[in-house]
């Protein structure tokens, strides 16, 4: 008699420990060991429990959807140290290449777990790592990973902190009436989450104007706003993050997730030094929803005038009509009124003339 059961120490189905026992003197298989004509000598062995989970073989990325805006899609698989798939793991990641959010999920009974942007764009390229798995009293070694590039940071010990993600909403509060809300998450430089006790302080735009607000993170590393203002109808909001401080860790915004830091907006001023030559910067970020940035140089003083067309021509806002003396510039352009799509801004500024290209992704 031969019975194998499939146990964890959480007591669910997944394939983390086997146990065999055996019947070694039960030639009819009965499965009654109180017979006194039997001899039976039984004996027992059980496989250790898995002590730690990795991802098992590659990340496999795609699209979801029809059409041209899709949604990017990641596949991850976890195993234990023994080699088998593991049920009810949570898996936390960050989407890269055309998207810029984090996503979790638990797997399956095969230790898969698929998991989806809430955002689409346009052709997208997807990329997916892993930033944390757990699992029970589980933990998860990197080290193991059988893909190299699974895994989100280089482990080791922490030295700073930064802006993992920024993810806006908004929320209904009755009558029509509805409010801004963003969630920022504060990772540590090996990948893992911040941890409680870091005050974070941004500003919201779009549709709202309400800066310096600040929130302190939970034990995931995770700070949510609320607009204190509220509006009627679709309303566009966007937040960026202006300062991080608190914490054990100090704070690099150099590691931020593109378009997730403030940036002060000069509308006028040179820089230490005079620039040798007129330039027109590639905008920052690109793609971007609903604001970017521009930036000029001027050599000398000009009449510039910064303008944005859409791909028919047409000029749908004007950023900069004036005279300007030398210097490095920056300006913000914000399009929350705009469909999305592909836009042109040329500057003008004495003989000078450029132009670039730059996308709107909503």
């Amino acid at each position: 008699l031969t019975i194998t059961a499939t146990v964890n120490a959480s007591g669910d189905h997944t394939n983390v420990a086997q146990v065999t026992a055996s019947d070694q003197n039960d030639p009819d298989s009965t499965p009654n060991n109180n017979d006194p004509n039997e001899d039976d000598q039984d004996s027992a062995t059980a496989a250790p429990a898995g002590s730690d989970l990795h991802v098992h073989g590659s990340i496999v990325t795609g699209t979801q959807g029809g059409g041209k805006k899709k949604k990017g899609t990641a596949t991850v698989t976890i195993f234990d140290n023994l080699e088998n798939p593991v049920s009810g793991a949570t898996v936390t990641g960050t989407f890269g290449g055309s998207f810029n959010e984090s996503a979790s999920g638990t797997t399956d009974g095969s230790g898969q777990v698929t998991l989806v942007t809430s955002g689409r764009a346009n052709n997208p390229s997807v990329t997916f790592c892993v930033d944390s798995v757990s699992h029970g009293s589980l933990s998860y070694d990197k080290t193991d990973n059988e893909d190299p590039n699974a895994d989100c940071g280089g482990g080791g010990t922490p030295t700073d902190v930064h802006v993992q993600s920024v993810v806006t909403g908004q929320q209904g509060i009755g009558g029509g009436q509805k409010v801004g809300t963003a969630t920022v998450t504060i990772f540590d430089d090996t990948g893992s989450p911040a941890g409680a006790g870091y005050t974070v302080t941004g500003d919201f735009t779009g549709d709202f104007n309400e800066s310096g607000v600040s929130a302190v993170t939970d034990g995931s590393g995770v700070a949510s706003f609320v607009t204190s203002g509220s509006k009627k109808g679709k309303v566009n909001v966007s937040f960026c993050v202006s300062n991080v401080t608190g914490g054990a860790l100090p704070y690099d915004s150099g590691d931020n997730a593109p378009g997730t830091t403030c940036t002060p907006v000069a509308k006028q001023g040179a820089a230490s030094e005079t620039p040798k030559t007129y330039a027109l910067s590639p905008n920052y970020p690109n793609p971007f929803n609903p604001m970017t940035e521009i930036g000029f140089q001027l050599p000398e003083a000009a009449h510039v005038r910064l303008v944005v067309y859409d791909v028919l021509g047409r000029e749908v806002a004007r950023l900069v009509d004036e005279a300007k003396p030398a210097g490095a510039y920056r300006v913000a352009f914000e399009a929350h009124r705009l469909p999305s799509g592909t836009y042109l801004y040329r500057i003008t500024a004495g003989d000078f003339t450029q132009t670039r290209r730059m996308v709107l992704l909503k």
